[in-house]
């Protein structure tokens, strides 16, 4: 009897050891962490906006111009490497290519900051979403502040500070992203769902299918 009692008991313990171990752990984080506040959720709630979505549309305000932009967060492949990064293409017939391979940039370009804030202002949805995870790691209380745009109630979270700042507007309640801004430009953006058509005419654009030496941004004459 002694002999059972004992195998029940390890048996009951192994049964345990996990959701126990996982319960300690989630009493310990409740005791340890801070409780996060409301702006840190929606903010995390913006994150997986950003995460769910691959393409973004974009109407960019500049010393009075508007510029409309498509960008699509995808893997491409590029002289036999696959890479993930951004391909935005505008309307003034503008397209700009950032892929990396890890830590590498397979098309071994370095933006200047006018080209990268244009990729940033466009609403790229896992560019942002890398940057807005980067301050959610190191939060501070002046990330993510009240604040409005076009006229509605946001909260703003600030995503860069160097080598330009960049400010991404937010739904005060969801999350939801909808607007950039960066020094005195402005750009509206909105997640869309992607579409077969839209992704085989972004696939088609022949940025993709040049060498990989070649330039990240062309001008269609």
């Amino acid at each position: 009897m002694r002999g059972a009692g004992g195998t029940r008991v390890r048996l009951l313990a192994g049964g345990l050891g996990a959701p126990l171990a996982l319960l300690v752990g989630a009493v310990l984080l409740v005791l340890v962490l801070p409780r996060p506040t409301h702006r840190q959720l929606v903010a995390t709630e913006t994150a997986r906006w950003l995460i769910r979505y691959r393409l973004a549309s974009s109407s960019e305000r500049l010393g009075g111009r508007v510029r409309h932009g498509l960008c699509l967060s995808s893997w491409f492949r590029l002289a036999g490497e696959r890479g993930r990064g951004d391909l935005l293409v505008l309307g003034d017939a503008t397209v700009l290519l950032d892929v990396r391979a890890g830590r590498r940039h397979l098309r071994r370009v370095r933006f200047p900051p006018a080209v990268a804030r244009r990729l940033d202002l466009a609403g790229c949805p896992r560019r942002l979403a890398a940057l807005v995870d980067d301050q959610l790691q190191s939060y501070s209380p002046r990330f993510v502040t009240p604040a409005a745009f076009a006229g509605s109630a946001a909260l703003a979270l600030r995503l860069r500070h160097q080598p330009y700042e960049l400010i991404l507007y937010v739904n005060p309640r969801n999350g939801y992203p909808y607007g950039l801004r960066s020094g005195s430009a402005t750009s509206t953006i909105s997640l869309e769902r992607l579409t077969p058509r839209t992704l085989a005419s972004l696939q088609a654009e022949p940025i993709l299918h040049r060498p990989a030496a070649g330039a990240a941004s062309r001008l269609k004459r």
